[in-house]
């Protein structure tokens, strides 16, 4: 049986840019801190929850993906998955 895992902590490089975005005062560039700090948060959570429903997903997929046992066809099985 083939060892299939999902490497999640290995995100794709992505090339350096730098954003420059003029602020006509302190309270603007902590607003926009504050912003930012929300967005990542945000994708910090969607990841840990789509990584979630990866690892959930997986089981009844393998199962699938093995030849018919105890007379159910895999129709049957992809149509509980789905």
């Amino acid at each position: 049986m083939a060892d299939l895992t999902y490497e999640a902590d290995t995100p794709e490089p992505q090339p350096n840019r730098q954003v420059i975005i003029p602020l006509s005062s302190d309270s603007a560039f902590h607003h926009l801190s504050g912003a930012i700090h929300s967005l990542s948060s945000l994708q910090q959570t969607t990841r840990a929850e789509f990584e979630t429903s990866i690892r959930v997903l997986s089981t009844p997929i393998s199962a699938a993906a093995r030849p018919p046992s105890h007379g159910k066809f895999d129709l049957y099985v992809w149509c509980e998955i789905f």
